[in-house]
């Protein structure tokens, strides 16, 4: 029987430490290259073929460019605008939803809002509007306990907004309402935010504290941004303020 290839096998063992990893609940929901070697490097193995971060870096690269690393560890992406220096960063592996299987619940949307700006497509067949909302929504499939609907519809008063992502807790009862705020270059459009969280405000929903169940994100960085995630995803599962 021919045995697999050196780089392959590696790969795999890299995946298979990064899968226990990301297991783990209180590892972030994306993680850097760094984090990741600092648990690479207590294998004997890849610690001889990987001495520090830069030979595993190099390493990645040239399984990245060959077109074989995303069919080994597909929960992975790369920032290549500057060639000489990838950034790397992984999450949990989100598997397509099948029949008997128990995932986050999840609606696709019917609305028809930005109906032609929704070119995203998500790992369950519902369409966004951006990759960082793709990357909210994927983060949040991934926990059984969360229902999640996108482009969801809150009426008070007569008056009806469009919210970006509702979410329950179904163990613990608990429901939130998630705003992703992504083109903050734009005058007007920083206007219609702080409009819209003001309504939010005015009609009883909490943005700090115990009871809060109104969360918004404001994307500066991918840094920040997916510190955001990781926290408010946390905040989902463990707070108990009722909507």
């Amino acid at each position: 029987m021919e045995t697999l290839p050196k780089d392959i096998k590696l790969l795999r063992h890299i995946k298979s430490i990064l899968d226990e990893l990301m297991k783990d609940r209180y590892t972030h929901i994306e993680i850097r290259l760094n984090e990741l070697y600092e648990y690479l490097e207590h294998d004997d193995l890849l610690l001889q073929e990987f001495p520090n971060a830069h030979s595993i870096s190099r390493f990645l690269r040239a399984q990245h460019l060959y077109g074989i690393m995303k069919q080994i560890i597909p929960n992975y992406r790369v920032d290549t605008s500057d060639f000489r220096r990838f950034q790397w960063y992984f999450s949990k592996e989100v598997t397509p939803k099948l029949a008997n299987t128990i995932q986050s619940e999840s609606f696709i949307s019917k609305n028809m809002y930005h109906k032609y700006g929704k070119q995203v497509l998500a790992s369950n067949g519902e369409m966004l509007r951006s990759e960082q909302e793709k990357s909210i929504y994927e983060c949040l499939l991934q926990y059984t306990e969360l229902t999640i609907q996108y482009d969801f519809p809150i009426t008070i008063k007569s008056e009806t907004k469009i919210v970006d992502f509702f979410i329950r807790n179904n163990k613990m009862g608990t429901k939130f309402i998630w705003e992703h705020f992504g083109m903050t270059n734009s005058v007007n459009y920083m206007n219609e935010m702080t409009d819209k969280i003001d309504w939010y405000n005015l009609n009883g929903y909490i943005i700090d504290g115990n009871e809060r169940n109104l969360i918004y994100t404001i994307y500066e960085n991918d840094s920040s941004f997916y510190k955001d995630i990781d926290k408010y995803i946390h905040l989902i599962l463990d707070q108990s303020g009722q909507l």
